[in-house]
């Protein structure tokens, strides 16, 4: 069961991690967008 929790942990954590690169990634591309634009 620990083993079991410990995985879905890591799932999590890696996707959560995922998530916050996109998220990084395309807050950045519409700075940029938005920096072209003026």
């Amino acid at each position: 069961m620990i083993e079991h929790s410990f995985v879905g942990l890591t799932f999590l954590t890696n996707r959560v991690f995922e998530v916050t690169n996109f998220v990084l990634m395309t807050g950045s591309l519409i700075r940029v967008e938005n920096l072209d634009e003026h």
